[in-house]
């Protein structure tokens, strides 16, 4: 299977869109609603926002080319009909 360039595109700037948003808006969010503890103790959650990130791109991006694949099978079936 050949992934096209957009979906490529597309995931890098959706990992980048949600890192940004969980670094800057969700962390000072999380830092807001704990209770007790220091931004030390709260920077070890750092690699779980780049998890999250990552995630969040790769959803997007596989959804992509899981409509993508599905509008050329309904295409192919509108010919065959």
């Amino acid at each position: 299977m050949k992934i096209s360039t957009k979906a490529i595109l597309l995931a890098m700037i959706s990992f980048i869109a949600f890192y940004l948003f969980d670094q800057y808006i969700l962390c000072n969010i999380g830092f807001l609603l704990t209770i007790g503890g220091d931004e030390y103790e709260l920077s070890y959650h750092m690699p779980s926002y780049t998890g999250i990130a990552l995630i969040s791109s790769l959803v997007v991006t596989c959804t992509y080319i899981i409509v993508k694949k599905i509008e050329k099978l309904l295409e192919e079936i509108k010919k065959i009909k």
